[in-house]
């Protein structure tokens, strides 16, 4: 085995290292891809644009006025009613981002957190008006109420749908992008061609120790850039985009790319500490 490399060997060392940690920035953001998205839109911030909005729907399509009464007012925006219906939305959208749809379609069953929620109006109401003959009043028309509620849920339906597709045709390009980048074929390939790269130097440095020290390398400069650059970098760049394309600045958890990047800095060490071992052997 050559202790030195000839220079036509350390280029092409080079250039399967830049290869390498291109493959490994890619590959990082490939596999946390899916829950940065979640932990994005699972922001408050995206909560309440889109709770706010049930709240308009569901006055609107009750014919609530509560201007005059605000603990009604509270019954409907401080109710758990309104967080589960929000949920059941965002957690749709990430599923079918998640399945590689560019088309959404919203059919989700919440008729029972509505008519939950059109009591605690009722109620609220009832203590509004501080009169018994009122409220029998108001009872025998809760039924009625009541029955409302699948209009209410269809209304927000096809909200959610029509919104969700408007940003969706805007944002086509980035929708595909991330369909690939999450697919279990791109990931599958991201793979092979770590292994490939490994082969290469092994191939082209006639030695294992030296390439378990150059992977070691490249995934301990990917660590640092995730931990150090990338996650600040990144939730920079997005925040600048929401409030361009969207209207409103979302928070981009960094939380993701600080942990690519410990895993990666772990797998350097190991990598170089192995090529040391092998390399002291041989």
């Amino acid at each position: 085995m050559k202790k030195n490399l000839s220079i036509q060997r350390k280029i092409i060392l080079f250039l399967l290292n830049f290869i390498m940690i291109i493959n490994l920035l890619i590959m990082g953001i490939s596999f946390q891809l899916k829950n940065i998205v979640a932990d994005t839109l699972c922001t408050q911030t995206v909560s309440e644009a889109i709770c706010n909005k049930i709240i308009d729907i569901v006055k609107e399509n009750l014919g609530i006025n509560t201007d005059k009464f605000k603990n009604i007012e509270d019954a409907i925006t401080e109710n758990d009613y309104i967080e589960d219906i929000t949920s059941k939305y965002i957690e749709s959208i990430i599923e079918q981002l998640n399945n590689g749809s560019t088309v959404f379609t919203f059919n989700i069953e919440i008729t029972t957190q509505i008519k939950d929620l059109i009591k605690a109006i009722v109620n609220s109401f009832k203590e509004s008006t501080n009169s018994s003959l009122l409220n029998k009043v108001i009872d025998s028309f809760s039924e009625q109420i009541l029955n409302q509620s699948k209009n209410v849920e269809n209304t927000i339906n096809e909200y959610i749908t029509e919104n969700v597709n408007k940003y969706a045709r805007q944002y086509d390009t980035y929708i595909k992008i991330y369909s690939v980048l999450i697919s279990t074929w791109f990931k599958g390939l991201l793979i092979a061609i770590v292994i490939v790269l490994l082969i290469l130097c092994i191939i082209d440095t006639k030695s294992i120790g030296t390439t378990l020290l150059s992977f070691g390398g490249c995934c301990l400069l990917v660590g640092l850039a995730y931990v150090s650059i990338l996650c600040n970098f990144a939730s920079s760049i997005f925040q600048t985009m929401s409030a361009q394309y969207i209207g409103t600045t979302l928070p981009l958890s960094n939380t993701y790319f600080v942990r690519t990047g410990i895993i990666m800095i772990i797998a350097g060490i190991l990598g170089i500490a192995a090529g040391i071992f092998i390399r002291k052997k041989s």
